[in-house]
């Protein structure tokens, strides 16, 4: 469906708008030189912090692919929900999910 990072960029607004300041954010197949490269372009707000797993984030971004499915169940266990704040699908298929961390 996709290939690494490309559809990311279509939930980027999302987060400049939504993301608390300061956040930390899992960017699923998002490398932290790519990371950084987007926020010096103005992609990514400049306050919010990369995540290396689900586990040190507040939002996560999965970029759906069956093979990596077993990333988003540990999402799901990380952040209390398997309901997504916002997703991408093309033509009814999912290409980006987005998780946000249930307080508690």
């Amino acid at each position: 469906r996709q290939y690494w990072s490309n559809n990311v960029t279509s939930v980027l607004p999302w987060l400049a708008q939504n993301a608390p300041t300061n956040a930390r954010v899992y960017f699923h197949e998002v490398n932290l030189e790519s990371f950084r490269a987007c926020q010096a372009e103005g992609a990514i707000r400049r306050d919010l912090r990369y995540a290396a797993s689900p586990a040190d984030a507040s939002i996560a971004i999965y970029q759906y692919h069956q093979e990596f499915r077993d990333r988003e169940f540990e999402i799901w266990n990380e952040f209390g929900t398997r309901v997504p704040e916002v997703s991408l699908a093309i033509d009814e298929a999912t290409q980006i999910v987005v998780y946000v961390r249930r307080a508690g």
